[in-house]
């Protein structure tokens, strides 16, 4: 696929998108970000679960995620602020299928639904279209719970979601030291003959989407080498995400941003790894 800098990203239909067989997809991450509800504390959330327990019977703690920092309208920049506070750290509860290979998190600024290919099952990829619904489904819950308890408004700034690729060595690409056969942008020619094969590579790159002179959102796209098992085997993680605002001010906005978000990974992925992977993975369309 040839790079069309004058690519307009729109709401497009899923079954238009590029396909793939047997994707080496792990895990998809959907979430949104929203306006700190600081009346919720930690305590409310087992009101909540009350509602999902049978789907979700394991509960786990974490530390809450950082803020999403996306500066649409400038040249990225890195951030760094220091908070003093005294109130205790902000919490963030995993609830868990039993298989733990659904998982959604919340905290007080954030809604994240996980699908993750794990345990004996390995269950494939059941694609966007049936987990954006599902999503969907309990966000929609976990919003009416916000409004009913009176724990605050529930403002959305900003949607993400992001695919996790575990791409293992054997078929298309034999080590690390061929990244440039999993990721186009990465050539293989040098000026000269000194160096010898490259023996890793970290990828870190980003595209900033717009209609316009309006900017829509933001791709990020990385790519690490790392062993799996106990045999060592090679593999490449590649993290694809896409974070945009809402498009409208209702739930439905987060839908349609989502929808935007999901083309552009999608078609980002396609165009960032080579038509040989494509191969591999049967793409059919």
């Amino acid at each position: 696929m040839g790079h069309n800098s004058a690519h307009d990203p729109l709401l497009t239909v899923s079954d238009k998108l590029p396909k793939f067989k047997t994707p080496p997809v792990v895990e998809l991450a959907l979430g949104v970000q929203f306006e700190c509800l600081d009346r919720l504390k930690a305590v409310h959330y087992g009101i909540w679960w009350k509602a999902i327990r049978d789907q979700f019977p394991k509960v786990e703690e974490h530390n809450a995620l950082p803020p999403i920092v996306e500066p649409l309208d400038m040249a990225q920049t890195v951030e760094v602020k220091l908070r003093i506070s005294d109130r205790p750290p902000p919490v963030r509860l995993w609830f868990l299928n039993e298989e733990a290979t659904r998982l959604i998190q919340v905290q007080n600024d954030r809604f994240v639904y996980n699908w993750r290919k794990r345990g004996p099952s390995k269950e494939p990829y059941p694609s966007y279209d049936v987990l954006i619904e599902d999503f969907m489904k309990h966000l929609e819950s976990f919003c009416d719970f916000v409004a009913e308890g009176k724990h605050g408004a529930f403002v959305p700034t900003m949607c993400e979601i992001t695919y996790v690729d575990h791409i293992v060595a054997g078929q298309g690409w034999k080590d690390h030291s061929e990244m440039h056969k999993l990721i186009a942008p990465v050539s293989p020619q040098y000026s000269d003959d000194f160096l010898p094969p490259m023996e890793s590579l970290l990828f870190n790159t980003s595209y900033l989407f717009k209609k316009g002179a309006k900017a829509l959102g933001r791709l990020r796209v990385n790519a690490n080498p790392a062993f799996r098992g106990k045999e060592k085997e090679p593999i490449t993680v590649m993290n694809v995400g896409a974070f945009a605002p809402p498009i409208g001010p209702n739930i439905e906005g987060i839908r349609k941003a989502l929808d935007r978000a999901h083309e552009w990974t999608v078609r980002g992925f396609t165009s960032m790894t080579p038509k040989e992977m494509h191969k591999v993975w049967g793409r059919t369309q």
